[in-house]
């Protein structure tokens, strides 16, 4: 829904434009502010590239501690397995006997 109202919006804007309705009433930026506004822009996208990056590192770095975790269980869960197996042969080594 909101991406098809700013579909409608830019729309309506760019008619606007080519029937002359919205005319901007300021003069044209100087080389200053074109300079200040590119740097606003380059700064905010590295920013966001950064957050960006950090969250993916965080997501990899806690899938890799969940990962070792589960190593870990999983061996210890075939150390049970291999201790009861154990127990198992020798309860029927002794029932045999």
């Amino acid at each position: 829904m909101g991406f098809g109202l700013l579909c409608i919006a830019v729309q309506l804007s760019y008619i606007g434009l080519e029937q002359r309705l919205l005319s901007s009433i300021e003069p044209a930026p100087t080389p200053a502010r074109e300079f200040a506004t590119q740097m606003t822009v380059f700064v905010v996208l590295t920013l966001l590239m950064a957050i960006s990056g950090r969250s993916v590192w965080s997501a990899l770095h806690a899938g890799a501690q969940r990962e070792q975790t589960l190593a870990e269980r999983n061996q210890q869960l075939r150390q049970e397995i291999d201790r009861r197996e154990l127990h198992s042969r020798n309860w029927r080594a002794m029932g045999s006997i």
